[in-house]
């Protein structure tokens, strides 16, 4: 059985001159867009999934962090960015994504039980046959919520999890990342 895409529509596909890059957009089963981008490095191809459309996280250096938060995706929506990367790679008779980061729109571990339902499935051999990830190479990308964040950790310890941490002292975090404030380093 191939797994396919079949509840979002792209609206957009931007490939970067040097072809390392797309920019797919996305359209949502209730009319809102999402923006998924797709990697080309050497030896491997990333897909940075979105978990939300907008964030509350407010960051200053994020174009998404100036947008209120409108929803949260479902699992299904996120794991379907990964199938319609796929599918844009075969097309081009390119290689398969083999590595997904949660570095996209919104805040991951604000969309909690959904991003951990598509964690599930995307490294699920039963769920996504061939196109299914190692855990270790899925990457769940914060700004620092701790709970979420030890959550994450202990039920599924084999997906990576980035802390971004934006600056090199908690003021300046905190300046930039105002959920900084929460949780100091």
């Amino acid at each position: 059985r191939e797994a396919a895409p079949v509840s979002m529509r792209p609206l957009d596909c931007r490939t970067s001159a040097d072809g390392s890059t797309s920019k797919l957009m996305l359209e949502l089963r209730d009319g809102h867009r999402v923006e998924t981008v797709v990697m080309r490095h050497e030896a491997r191809t990333t897909v940075c999934v979105s978990s939300q459309v907008g964030c509350q996280m407010g960051c200053a250096f994020c174009a998404t962090g100036t947008l209120p938060i409108v929803g949260d995706l479902d699992a299904e929506e996120i794991v379907e960015q990964l199938l319609h990367a796929h599918a844009l790679e075969l097309a081009a008779g390119r290689p398969p994504v083999r590595n997904a980061v949660f570095m996209g729109m919104g805040e991951p571990l604000n969309n909690y039980q959904a991003v951990s339902a598509a964690l599930r499935t995307l490294t699920d051999n039963a769920c996504l046959g061939k196109y299914a990830l190692p855990p270790s190479r899925v990457t769940v990308s914060t700004v620092g919520v701790v709970p979420r964040m030890r959550q994450l950790s202990e039920e599924m310890p084999a997906v990576s999890l980035a802390l971004s941490l934006h600056a090199p002292t908690q003021e300046l975090r905190e300046r930039i990342v105002p959920a900084a404030r929460q949780s100091p380093l």
